[in-house]
């Protein structure tokens, strides 16, 4: 991670361009901003007082969306970034830590979240839950990487020296002064509220600060639509998902069986899972370490569970996925990609599972943001040295649960999660592959009418991403689309949407 510049004189005013340039393959940056809370003393005395040379006494703030985010005595604070330079004066280094795909929305949500709970008013201490402490947390929720390890062991190493102690007195009044001009989060509704109008002024100012210097006409208008970073559905048909579980149950199950191999603090994580999913809005109650009891009981022990606990928790999960904040318990696997690693080894799993790993991405679909998750495109290597995304785990469920001839109702449900995907704006190279798998499996005799509407509706909008490509193979892999004519009016519209842009390729193939 290397900072944009070390010179203060030198810091470059930050761009604001890249919220609506930004494309799909990139994501939002994420920065971090390092001031010097000693204003040079460190650097000047601390080899008299320490013994040793400190170049700082580190504050650090997040930037995400145009909005700087750190935290002090009075909770969470944000406040508009542009020049670089506000009451703390101007940080001694920018540094990139990233990009994320996580929607503003959420992550209002999740800073909200937050204050009402570990980084809330009253909770800061200056030695072991300070700014950077906020700020490395954060950073690992939008990029899975944390902040320079420097900075977050510096606290404890310096503040608690004579030399620290010194410094401290000066920092409260200095938080006290930069608190009265940044927009505290003890009100989150009023929060979020402020923070978007916040967050619009900013890119207003930007935008006509681009439009003084440049001749660019798309600058010319000092409007901003703020877009969010992967486009809405595109269509309007509800998402297939499997609602009849009952995770509760599937709880208190699981403790019937195993409850004698799990510790006492275990058993308490499962409870509050039972609780999560009686109620609504407390996501944040689901932590790592409930996420972490999850992965045990998936793996199943080696044999050591009874061979119905994964399914069991795979129906917690499905559960889970329908509630609108589950999201946020999702981010914080982001570091250790535990649930996605145990879906991308679908194929060595059993039949059961399988299916119900299929259901569950489908049960991802119901909420917008847990769709956007399954997409995500950040890449990890796989034990095996294999690269994995989200994205690439989701596409792999899909097309091996639908040409997979062991179950039928494996394939039904595969069927389902790609017609949920194409429900999406999905990147072409997505769209192909799933179009592929769904004509290897239009080859198969005795489709009930149902599947077979599913499948060439999901085609029609894969060829819609993929002008050219999907509309070739379906001449190439076949089969013949007309062979589905005449099984019901709505099969008929489509097969005739089809044949217009297979037609389509073939005209502009004679003229080529």
């Amino acid at each position: 991670m290397d900072s944009t510049t070390n010179d203060p004189n030198q810091f470059s005013t930050y761009d604001l361009s890249y919220l609506s340039n930004t494309t799909a393959d990139s994501g939002n940056v994420v920065y971090l901003l390092v001031y010097d809370l000693s204003h040079g003393m460190a650097k000047h005395f601390s080899l008299i007082f320490l013994g040793k040379q400190i170049d700082a006494i580190y504050h650090t703030s997040i930037v995400y969306f145009g909005v700087e985010y750190f935290f002090g005595q009075d909770g969470i604070c944000a406040m508009p970034y542009s020049d670089g330079c506000n009451n703390m004066g101007r940080p001694i280094s920018k540094i990139c830590l990233g990009y994320s795909e996580i929607p503003l929305v959420l992550f209002q949500e999740y800073i909200s979240t937050l204050n009402s709970s570990t980084f809330g008013v009253g909770t800061y201490d200056l030695f072991k839950h300070n700014c950077n402490n906020f700020s490395n947390e954060v950073a690992q929720f939008l990029t899975g990487v944390g902040i320079p390890e420097e900075i977050i062991n510096l606290p404890s190493e310096v503040l608690s020296t004579n030399f620290g102690q010194i410094l401290s007195r000066y920092q409260r009044p200095l938080e006290n002064q930069i608190n009265q001009s940044v927009t505290s989060v003890n009100n989150p509704a009023d929060w979020r509220t402020r923070t978007c109008q916040t967050l619009r002024e900013t890119l207003r100012k930007t935008r006509k600060r681009q439009k003084e210097e440049s001749t660019d006409p798309d600058l010319s208008d000092d409007r901003v639509e703020i877009k969010p970073k992967r486009k809405a559905p595109k269509y309007s048909d509800p998402p297939i998902v499997y609602a009849d579980v009952d995770g509760v149950s599937a709880v208190k199950k699981i403790l019937e069986l195993v409850g004698d191999a799990l510790s006492e603090e275990e058993r308490h994580l499962m409870d509050d899972w039972t609780d999560y999913l009686k109620t609504s809005g407390e996501a944040w109650k689901i932590d790592d370490d409930h996420l972490s009891l999850i992965s045990r009981l998936l793996s199943g022990e080696d044999g050591k569970f009874p061979p119905n606990v994964p399914l069991l928790t795979l129906e917690i999960l499905q559960s889970a996925a329908l509630k609108d904040d589950f999201v946020l318990a999702l981010h914080g696997d982001r570091k250790n990609h535990r649930l996605m690693s145990y879906i991308y080894k679908i194929e060595s799993l059993t039949l059961a599972e399988q299916e119900e790993i299929a259901k569950l991405l489908c049960n991802f679909c119901f909420q917008p943001c847990s769709f956007d998750w399954l997409m995500y495109i950040s890449e990890w290597t796989e034990p095996d040295g294999s690269p994995a995304s989200n994205s690439r785990v989701t596409i792999r469920v899909a097309v091996h649960t639908l040409l997979n001839d062991k179950l039928t109702t494996l394939q039904k449900v595969g069927v389902d999660l790609i017609f949920n995907l194409s429900l999406r704006e999905l990147f072409e190279e997505s769209a192909t592959e799933l179009a592929t798998a769904v004509l290897q499996y239009l080859h198969l005799s005795n489709l009930d009418e149902d599947r077979v509407f599913l499948c060439l509706t999901a085609l029609v909008r894969f060829m819609a991403i993929s002008l050219n490509e999907v509309p070739a193979l379906t001449q190439m892999l076949g089969p013949d689309i007309n062979k589905f004519r005449g099984t019901s009016k709505r099969i008929d519209e489509l097969v005739e949407q089809i044949n217009v842009k297979l037609a389509a390729i073939n005209a502009k193939a004679s003229d080529d």
